[in-house]
């Protein structure tokens, strides 16, 4: 049944927060758009707009797994890789993957603004 366990209201919501711009799902179709979801930051805190966009994924795939559409270890999965980013290392690694993305983002914002394509190595 393509989700509804929920009757759909967790991906009203996460509509809702995030606009329609971005998709919460299940796996790395969602996880990957976690950094869009941190840039466009409607909680004007990135990392809580990140956290609240992955906790939205886990539920998409809680979701379809209760619904029978796809299977309990694609929701575990997603339960573990969500683990893993917020609950474990949060200091260190997850700190630096943020602050190296942001450092990106203003390194191509910055060569835009004197009309320059950024390099693909920042060295």
């Amino acid at each position: 049944m393509s989700g509804g366990h929920f009757d759909y209201s967790n991906d009203i919501a996460c509509r809702e927060i995030f606009g329609w711009n971005i998709n919460c799902d299940y796996g790395e179709r969602g996880f990957s758009r976690s950094k869009l979801a941190r840039r466009l930051d409607p909680l004007e805190d990135k990392v809580m707009s990140e956290l609240v966009f992955d906790v939205f994924c886990v539920l998409h795939s809680y979701d379809w797994y209760a619904s029978s559409d796809t299977c309990v270890e694609t929701y575990r999965a997603d339960v573990q890789h969500f683990k893993d980013k917020w609950l474990k290392s949060m200091r260190g690694k997850r700190a630096k993957e943020i602050v190296d993305d942001e450092l990106e983002e203003v390194r191509k914002k910055l060569y835009l603004a004197f009309g320059e394509e950024a390099p693909n190595d920042p060295t």
